[in-house]
């Protein structure tokens, strides 16, 4: 089915055509359900490839959700995909933006580098460019300036949002 660090993951599988039901209305259109066993663990999935999928490739398919939920791991772990604070949907495209570039430039290097070392990982690649990347002296007074505009950043917002529910 997929390689993995223990050696090949096999599995016995079945697909079927099968038509769903929702509110007890069954569906038009004719899905695949694929069940899969692996070890001792049955999974099932529906699929709405066409009617002529091969079953080795739907199995190949419902083996890969691994790698996206790796991806979206990593994500969340090496570039804080999930560390948002935003407050309109604006703000948050642009936070998934600017971490699935960061996520894009580990991935990249990680490639690039992987004939030479083939075991590093995104959190590797990571860990170096934060070791090897300069770094601003922040100096005691920079960190209290700094501060200082978070803080009146914040009140402003704050005097805002409570005139706008005043005018409201």
């Amino acid at each position: 089915m997929r390689d993995t660090e223990r050696g090949e993951l096999r599995c016995e599988a079945i697909a079927l055509r099968v038509r769903t039901v929702e509110n007890d209305c069954p569906s038009d259109d004719e899905e695949w359900l694929v069940i899969r066993k692996d070890n001792d663990e049955t999974k099932y999935l529906l699929s709405n490839a066409p009617p002529n999928a091969e079953l080795e490739k739907l199995v190949r398919m419902s083996a890969g959700r691994y790698w996206i939920e790796r991806a979206i791991e990593d994500g969340k772990g090496e570039v804080g995909m999930a560390d948002y604070e935003v407050r309109k949907w604006r703000g948050w495209h642009h936070h998934m933006t600017m971490t699935m570039l960061a996520m894009l430039l580990l991935l990249e290097m990680k490639i690039g580098l992987g004939d030479k070392c083939p075991d590093l990982t995104v959190q590797d690649v990571r860990d170096i460019l934060q070791r090897t990347l300069p770094k601003k002296n922040v100096t005691k007074d920079d960190f209290r300036k700094l501060l200082e505009e978070k803080i009146k950043r914040r009140k402003s917002a704050k005097k805002s949002r409570h005139r706008k529910n005043k005018n409201s």
